[in-house]
């Protein structure tokens, strides 16, 4: 029984932690709680509340020899009583969402493809001694990739975008780490799935030493309708951001959060598009609801999923976001443990239904760190249809 209430004890630090790391990464923004000077800290801190009770544990270990509560001192053992709560709270919301967790029924995958891109290249393709190190892990998916195809279906789809077709990038995280020929291949595989649409939700360029990659590499990708995009928290990184938004403007893409709605004529048929870089970027605060005109569709790029609430309040019908990478390690049975979200792991990746707007939150091309656990990186397609069932 001790033995179980350790593990209860330990599930409820850990996830406290955890807990404690989504939020800092969901709200750090220049102007929001945890300020870009001020997130480097926070994250130390949190390391040190996760590894508490190593010293902990050997203070009890060496006086008493066994694993025993009454070892510690009282105020330590409220705290413990107090996480054995939270552990069991969060098994008992892991099962829930196991055995609730259903995709939309609007939803419907069609066929997943892995491919190893280092093997189709045929030349090494990480850089560097952390990324070179961290591919000896054993299962590290970062030089693979995993081509998605999905049906969604709209009741309210106007009947000339039926069977419109959105491929959505995001997270690319130019960082130089893994080499440049892989996003090639990445933007080669995107072209041929023929989109109308394609939408890059955030994270584009890390390093600014990466940056003459865009005119190299993203301005090859093409759909027949655009390319949109928005910045996430890792674009900040680049000092001149007029420079940065211009490069990518020049390659003929459009910045979705800076014209309110963007309305594409398809037909008689209006397509709206938008984008939300909060809270990294200003958010458009000012967009109206989609208009109630049957033949308007709306779609919204958003960095992060945590805007979803946002989106349905101006009655988004379809919304794209990234950021959280699907946790990028996620464990047997228990799934993705981080991702930097307000909503915790809940919306780390997949499908969501919420009240009248559906969600995708792609795990992303790459990231900061080159470390993918049971996660590879994602590109998704979507075809689009009109359900007149």
């Amino acid at each position: 029984m001790i033995i179980f209430e350790w593990i209860l004890a330990l599930l409820g630090h850990v996830g406290l932690a955890c807990m404690m790391f989504n939020h800092v990464h969901a709200f750090s923004a220049p102007s929001g709680p945890v300020s870009r000077p001020k997130k480097k800290p926070s994250e130390l801190f949190v390391v040190a509340f996760a590894i508490l009770p190593i010293p902990l544990l050997v203070y009890s270990l060496s006086n008493r020899n066994e694993l025993n509560f009454r070892s510690f001192w009282n105020s330590v053992a409220v705290y413990i009583l107090f996480c054995q709560i939270v552990g069991g709270y969060f098994v008992l919301r892991r099962i829930y969402r196991a055995l609730t967790n259903r995709l939309p029924v609007m939803a419907i995958p069609n066929s997943q493809i892995m491919l190893d891109l280092e093997e189709r290249i045929g030349e090494p393709l990480l850089h560097g001694a952390k990324a070179k190190f961290l591919n000896w892990i054993p299962g590290n998916q970062v030089k693979n990739l995993q081509l998605e195809h999905w049906d969604l279906h709209f009741k309210q789809l106007p009947p000339d975008l039926d069977g419109l077709r959105v491929c959505h990038l995001s997270d690319l995280h130019f960082t130089g780490a893994i080499d440049e020929k892989y996003f090639q291949h990445v933007f080669e595989l995107a072209n041929q799935g023929e989109p109308d649409l394609i939408f890059i939700t955030g994270d584009i360029l890390d390093e600014k030493k990466c940056q003459d990659w865009i005119p190299r590499t993203l301005s090859k990708l093409h759909a027949k309708h655009g390319v949109y995009f928005v910045r996430g928290n890792h674009d900040l990184k680049i000092a001149d951001q007029e420079t940065y938004r211009q490069s990518l403007l020049d390659t003929g893409f459009t910045a979705a959060a800076l014209h309110g709605w963007i309305e594409i004529a398809i037909g008689d048929a209006k397509l709206l598009v938008s984008g939300n870089e909060f809270p990294w970027y200003q958010r458009p605060e000012d967009l109206p609801a989609k208009p109630s005109d049957p033949n308007c569709f709306a779609m919204l790029l958003s960095h992060s999923p945590d805007q979803v609430g946002w989106a349905v309040r101006r009655k988004i019908d379809l919304m794209f976001a990234g950021h959280t990478h699907g946790g990028q390690i996620r464990l047997p049975i228990a799934g993705p443990v981080v991702a930097p979200s307000c909503y915790g792991i809940k919306y780390a990746s997949g499908t969501f239904k919420i009240r009248e707007t559906l969600m995708h939150v792609s795990r992303g091309v790459s990231g900061d760190e080159p470390i993918r656990i049971n996660c590879p990186p994602e590109l998704s397609f979507f075809n689009i249809f009109r359900d007149t069932n």
